[in-house]
């Protein structure tokens, strides 16, 4: 009697663990708004992107496969959402079915005639990551009016290169750098940026075509062991902010024997405005404007430590220079880092006061500004 006691408890035992057991294992998937299990609620777990963009491609009528793949019903002229959550470790699969002589994955894929898709989610749950195993670099890039990208983290290099006239990164991982080209509002917020030593600029905003990026916010992000900071190309009428961001270990671009880069490059906008950051580095400028650079820039309220405050590639004038209380430490004050050595450079980026005394007993009250 013991011993079937024992053996009905040891059963009971194994069939409580079992659903936990699956339920443990199934952590690694991603699901797709509409594609359902047969109970036509749950959303059905797909093991790639490929995958579950091609039974996405298959309830809208799009073809999958032959000579005409991407051909879909007239009346297939646009889709209001595309909405994906990736759980766990999910890669993109081979695109097979998906992506043809172009497209993306995560917007449906190569589709002609072309349709307007207006929205693109990806949130990630589960400490979510995306891994390329297509090869091309802008394989995770999606296609449509707004993409917003939640909670994700890229294990390689990113490059967003399809047309966005909106495109969002939050709470996201960046291993090997992210480049956004072809959209015309950008923004980065309270992303991470964690190279290796050997990756170049962590983030880099290029307008694709020239002129067409217009607004660039890259806010509350860290960025650490990257060749260079970030660079931003955008439009000549583009308004650029880099706020709130810590920059640190950066290991510099070495050409000519010689070690620079920057923790933030301004190449192209109307106007640039970067406050409230911090720049902790050990080799080269905190600052490069680069050569062509005519913009107003703001900079303000930072903490800087750099072995070299600015490179004044541009010959950028001290008027289109607004600057105020920034706490600088700079080791080689009026010299810039260069592909040719260190050169002098006298731009001004003014420093916070330097004292604040209190004479008594009358109290007055003065202040004395750093040397420019």
């Amino acid at each position: 009697m013991k011993k079937l006691l024992s053996v009905v408890l040891a059963l009971l035992m194994l069939a409580v663990m079992l659903p936990v057991t699956a339920m443990a294992e199934d952590t690694n998937y991603c699901t797709i708004e509409g594609i359902t299990e047969a109970d036509g609620t749950t959303l059905k777990h797909f093991d790639t992107l490929t995958a579950a963009a091609k039974a996405w491609r298959e309830s809208k009528g799009i073809a999958t496969t032959g000579g005409n793949m991407g051909g879909h019903p007239e009346n297939l002229t646009s889709v209001d959402s595309i909405s994906w959550v990736i759980s766990g470790s999910v890669g993109t699969g081979d695109g097979t079915g998906v992506v043809g002589t172009s497209g993306s994955l995560l917007s449906g894929g190569y589709i002609y005639p072309s349709i307007a898709i207006n929205n693109v989610y990806i949130r990630g749950v589960n400490n979510a990551e995306l891994k390329n195993e297509i090869g091309s670099d802008y394989a995770l890039s999606a296609a449509a009016k707004t993409v917003e990208y939640d909670g994700i983290t890229f294990p390689e290099y990113v490059s967003f290169n399809t047309e966005a006239e909106n495109v969002t990164f939050k709470n996201c991982t960046f291993k090997g750098g992210l480049k956004v080209m072809q959209a015309i509002n950008v923004t980065v917020d309270n992303c991470k940026f964690e190279g290796d030593g050997s990756k170049d600029f962590a983030f880099f905003a290029q307008s694709v075509p020239a002129n067409s990026m217009k607004a660039v916010q890259f806010k509350n992000n860290t960025v650490s062991s990257f060749m260079r900071g970030i660079n931003v190309q955008a439009g000549t009428s583009a308004t650029v902010s880099i706020t709130g961001n810590t920059i640190t270990n950066l290991t510099g671009y070495t050409k000519n024997d010689q070690t620079y880069g920057a923790a933030i490059q301004l190449t192209t906008g109307r106007e640039f405005i970067i406050t409230n950051n911090k720049i902790d580095v050990n080799t080269g400028n905190a600052f490069r404007f680069y050569s062509g650079l005519d913009a107003d820039v703001t900079i303000s309220d930072n903490i800087i430590k750099a072995p070299y405050l600015v490179w004044n590639q541009a010959e950028l004038l001290n008027e289109k220079i607004t600057s105020q209380d920034n706490k600088l430490t700079i080791t080689n004050p009026n010299k810039a880092a260069t592909s040719d050595g260190a050169l002098e450079d006298a731009t001004v980026i003014k420093a916070a006061p330097t004292q604040i005394v209190i004479i008594t007993p009358t109290c007055l009250l003065y202040t004395s500004d750093a040397a420019d």
